[in-house]
C-alpha cells in the first residue's frame, strides 16, 4: 500500500511516517542485523527472501519517493526524497532492477510518452519486468553484417 506522503508533506512529517513503516514492514531481525553491518545483514536476509519481500518496498511508493504515484512513487519534492533516504539508508534496502530504474526510467522520462510511462514505469519498479543494456564496440555491427553468411547456410527442400 503507498504511504500517506504526497507533495505536500514536509521532511519531518516523511520521516515519520517511514519510521513508522519501517516498523511495522521490515524485519525485525532485519533491522537488527543492518544495524550491524552489511555482512550481519547478509546472513540473515537472503536474497530469495528480499525478492519475496520487495514488493512490500515497491508498493509503499518509497523505492522512488521522487516519481509521481502514476508512475510508482509518491511524488515528493527533492528535498523530501533525500529525508526518506536518509530515514532508509541504514537499512540498506537495495533497488532491484537497477537498470530500468536508472536507464531504462531516465530515457522514459525524456523521450517517452505519458502513455508509456504508464505503462512501463511501474512494473519496473516493482521488479516485475527486467530491463538490460546491450552494448556494440564502434564498427562491431559493420563487421558481422558483412560476413559471407552464405557460406555457412546449407540449402533444404521447402
Amino acid at each position: 500500500m503507498t504511504l500517506p506522503i504526497d507533495a505536500s508533506s514536509t521532511a519531518e512529517q516523511a520521516v515519520a511516517t517511514v519510521e513508522q513503516w519501517i516498523r511495522a514492514e521490515v524485519p525485525e531481525h532485519w533491522r537488527a542485523a543492518a544495524a550491524e553491518g552489511p555482512r550481519a545483514l547478509r546472513t540473515v536476509r537472503t536474497a530469495d527472501a528480499y525478492r519475496r519481500w520487495y514488493p512490500t518496498f515497491a508498493s509503499s511508493g518509497l523505492v522512488v519517493p521522487g516519481w509521481q504515484p502514476e508512475h510508482g512513487g509518491l511524488g515528493v519534492s527533492g528535498d523530501v526524497a533525500r529525508a526518506i533516504e536518509t530515514a532508509l539508508a541504514p537499512l540498506r534496502l537495495t533497488r532491484l532492477n537497477p537498470l530500468g530504474l536508472n536507464n531504462t526510467a531516465a530515457a522514459l522520462f525524456s523521450h517517452g510518452t505519458e502513455q508509456q510511462r504508464l505503462r512501463f514505469l511501474p512494473p519496473i519498479v516493482r521488479n516485475e519486468e527486467k530491463w538490460c543494456q546491450l552494448f556494440s564496440e564502434p564498427g562491431a555491427a559493420r563487421t558481422w553484417l558483412h560476413w559471407p553468411l552464405a557460406r555457412y547456410a546449407t540449402a533444404t527442400n521447402g
